[in-house]
């Protein structure tokens, strides 16, 4: 069984020992005073230093501490900073004093005002919690009866009031919810309220709107006393061994322990808030774009300054992958020192957000494009690139390598809310096998048959074209990509044939020489894994890819990947193509003299012979 160990808290000198000791109740005094200095640490250390000196200890721990150890040195620290106003959400709770003696009331705010406000992530759970109707917004500016909150609400009310806080935002009582007007207003605003708020509470343990935040923790950790000395240091004191699940961290921060991992519309708000104070099972967790601290541990359980690439960041925590600051650029001369991202990078980074984003659900599958809106305003703007139905058109080719991971569970979304190349024209995760290996290494284009986009297009409901960032409401798309085309006739046919694992491979058989000219294909359907309704399919091939691994100073692993659409052609209603599924062939070698591989060339030289070039549109 694991066991750690835990320092004694009353003798400040065990600083040797980085376990801390678990309150009993997550609403302890001892878990607030925990969480105000976790705050107060993250504002003098992440925000931007006007002085030239930075607190460099670890959060958690106050300075003198952290001289004791030399892990953690420490210099002079700042000043405490105040968090930074801005402006104010249409409408928040104002929570009342500490001592509850006024009630919560909702506050209408005026244009251009500013604050600091907390905000709320939590699950429904299929409960109706409190909510503000048009009938019920001028009693809540008079007060909100507390019991009348659910435990969830209660909390967070509570927890907003103890770490000094006067203004709440919860979206059912801050958004009047049988408005549509209101609605379509705020929803694109909260992007901006979560990303502008000073610290987002995540109920991780509650299942409903009615569970609550606070746990009495499970199991009581009842520690076992044993001497501790050192003359190094000279200590002589004692410390403390228990038994503990070591993985509920990690099973947090990655999800499989929260009630919250598997909600859409929350992964944008755990993403785009500076910080993030969790409530989990057995311990409180801090989150923030430098460091992930959890209550069982002084140091952090994960180190920005220590994540290399989006490799080990695809493990932890992509809050910190994003840039703290909300206006800062990052490409270009203008990006802050040590914070330059390449626009490859960044596309690199958007396309794993993605994948992340879509092993999520949603109640309307309508949603899909609105509740990743906020974070992809926030791209858009740094990257400076049109957005195209969740792809970003400097990057639209390897953005359309996206596959369904599990097509027989797939669905199709009304094809007016996203068109038939997007992602988020199906419902389901989806995986990115080129962008994915570009976070471990860089994959470069290859061949000289690669596909060039012409016309990318958007169009509103009134027929006319979309407007720049704009991210959701579009009624129709289209896509113009010139490439080579493989179209069934009597002369190429293409066939299909099932591997071992029951996988769809696809074949091309010159029927005038009666020979396969081209086999071994992967073919990954969008939805479904029948054949029965491809005979009429056609492929568009997009390009090939390949990337090296160096083994040793004497073998290089080489990987090449060629890709393509699979379409379904016009009918006599439409003159454009579907996307209904993606064709790849991969090759992995070891060897010595990559001059030696002529794989690309001999594909590429059979697709300039058998296959048309053309133009295609694709809705």
């Amino acid at each position: 069984e694991l066991i750690s160990i835990v320092r004694d808290p009353h003798v400040p000198a065990n600083l040797l020992i980085p376990g801390r000791p678990i309150s009993a109740m997550s609403s302890s005094d001892d878990c607030y005073r925990l969480a105000n200095s976790w705050l107060r640490n993250c504002l003098i250390k992440h925000e931007p230093d006007r002085t030239g000196t930075v607190d460099t200890h670890a959060p958690g721990q106050n300075a003198s501490e952290g001289s004791l150890v030399n892990k953690f040195k420490s210099v002079p620290s700042k000043t405490y900073e105040e968090p930074q106003n801005f402006q104010m959400p249409t409408r928040t709770i104002e929570v009342g004093p500490a001592d509850g003696s006024r009630l919560p009331r909702l506050i209408c705010h005026e244009a251009g005002a500013t604050g600091q406000w907390v905000t709320l992530s939590y699950c429904w759970g299929g409960s109706v919690p409190l909510k503000t109707t048009k009938k019920t917004i001028f009693q809540w500016q008079e007060g909100i009866p507390f019991d009348q909150l659910p435990l969830t609400f209660q909390h967070a009310v509570e927890i907003t009031r103890r770490l000094g806080f006067e203004h709440l935002w919860i979206d059912s009582l801050c958004i009047i919810q049988d408005s549509f007007e209101d609605w379509s207003r705020e929803a694109p605003r909260m992007n901006g309220i979560y990303r502008s708020g000073v610290l987002n509470i995540a109920a991780d343990t509650a299942r409903t709107c009615h569970d609550g935040i606070f746990t009495i923790r499970s199991e009581p950790l009842v520690p076992l006393r044993l001497p501790l000395n050192s003359q190094k240091h000279s200590v002589r004191s004692s410390m403390y061994v228990r038994s503990g699940d070591h993985n509920e961290g990690w099973d947090i921060i990655l999800g499989s322990a929260s009630s919250l991992s598997s909600r859409a519309w929350v992964f944008q708000e755990s993403v785009l808030s500076p910080r993030t104070l969790r409530y989990g099972k057995r311990q409180l967790f801090w989150e923030c774009s430098q460091c992930i601290l959890g209550e069982m541990s002084v140091a952090p359980l994960i180190d920005a300054s220590k994540i290399r690439g989006l490799a080990d960041a695809y493990k932890t925590s992509l809050k910190m992958l994003l840039p703290a600051g909300l206006t800062q650029p990052l490409i270009g001369k203008d990006a802050p020192r040590g914070k330059t991202r390449s626009r490859v990078g960044l596309y690199n980074l958007w396309l794993l957000v993605m994948t992340k984003y879509t092993q999520r659900k949603l109640t309307y599958s309508s949603d899909k494009l609105a509740a990743l809106a906020g974070v992809a305003s926030f791209f858009e703007t740094r990257i400076g690139d049109r957005y195209l139905a969740g792809l970003f058109e400097g990057d639209i080719l390897r953005s359309l390598l996206w596959r369904v991971m599990d097509p027989t569970q797939a669905a199709a979304i009304n094809p007016a809310l996203a068109p038939s190349w997007s992602w988020a024209s199906v419902t389901g995760a989806v995986e990115l096998e080129v962008p994915f290996t570009a976070s471990i290494v860089t994959p470069q284009a290859v061949g000289n048959l690669t596909a060039s986009v012409g016309r990318a297009d958007l169009y509103l409901h009134d027929g006319s074209n979309a407007p720049a960032q704009h991210l959701t409401g579009i009624s129709r798309a289209m896509l113009e990509i010139e490439g080579y085309l493989l179209l069934p006739t009597a002369k190429t046919k293409i066939g299909y044939d099932r591997d071992r694992l029951n996988e769809i491979i696809l074949r091309i058989h010159d029927q005038t020489r009666n020979k396969v000219i081209m086999s071994g294909i992967s073919l990954h359907r969008d939805i479904g894994k029948d054949t029965d309704d491809l005979t009429d399919v056609c492929l568009l091939h997009l390009g090939a890819w390949k990337w090296t691994f160096g083994l040793s100073k004497r073998s290089t692993r080489l990987e090449i990947v060629l890709v393509g659409l699979l379409l379904r052609p016009p009918d006599s209603s439409s003159t454009a193509y579907r996307r209904v599924g993606i064709a790849t062939t991969k090759i992995s070698l070891q060897l010595k003299n990559l001059d030696d591989v002529y794989f690309i060339e001999d594909m590429e030289k059979t697709i300039s012979k058998t296959w048309d070039k053309t133009v295609v549109t694709i809705i």
